[in-house]
């Protein structure tokens, strides 16, 4: 059961997947918590019609692309400030790994790996231990940060929330 790391949500992306090729020739690139980010105005994002529905009720700060470099691994970490998020990987040709893991002792972890599927979002545990893993090309991901943050708001609440809403892929 993958449930507690990420769930799949049904309803998938008609306006960002379809604008990815142009939102990642963007020049406002930053770096931020070891990564390339590029915030995306909600004049966009507020389109799909998941998030909206989302962000009627757990408000969306921002949305934004993550760019990870070839032959990178962005270690085991838990977000910053982030309690969950809603990703959308854009590149759908490049071979990577997203991981949760729990340390089996001081040398090995167990793992799960998220496979994303075109044009699908996820929900994500950001406050589980997770990391990717990039090779040969460049890596982009849409992502989104509640205006709540992990001390004023937990994955399991907006889980269960779409979950009773029925937002969830079966």
């Amino acid at each position: 059961m993958t449930d507690q790391y990420y769930k799949k949500f049904k309803i998938t992306s008609t306006i960002i997947s379809s604008l990815s090729e142009s939102l990642i020739q963007n020049d406002a690139w930053e770096r931020n918590y070891g990564l390339d980010t590029c915030i995306i105005s909600d004049k966009i994002w507020c389109k799909e019609p998941l998030l909206a529905t989302l962000d009627n009720r757990f408000p969306i700060d921002f949305g934004f692309l993550i760019r990870i470099p070839p032959n990178t691994v962005y270690n085991w970490h838990l977000d910053g400030v982030r309690a969950a998020g809603v990703n959308l990987k854009l590149t759908q040709d490049t071979h990577s790994h997203t991981l949760f893991g729990e340390p089996l002792d001081d040398w090995n972890d167990k793992f799960v790996e998220l496979e994303y599927d075109d044009n699908s979002f996820y929900l994500l545990n950001t406050q589980h231990r997770h990391c990717v893993v990039n090779f040969d090309k460049y890596r982009y991901m849409f992502s989104v940060q509640f205006a709540q943050t992990k001390e004023h708001i937990t994955y399991q609440e907006i889980y269960e929330w779409c979950s009773l809403k029925g937002l969830f892929d079966e």
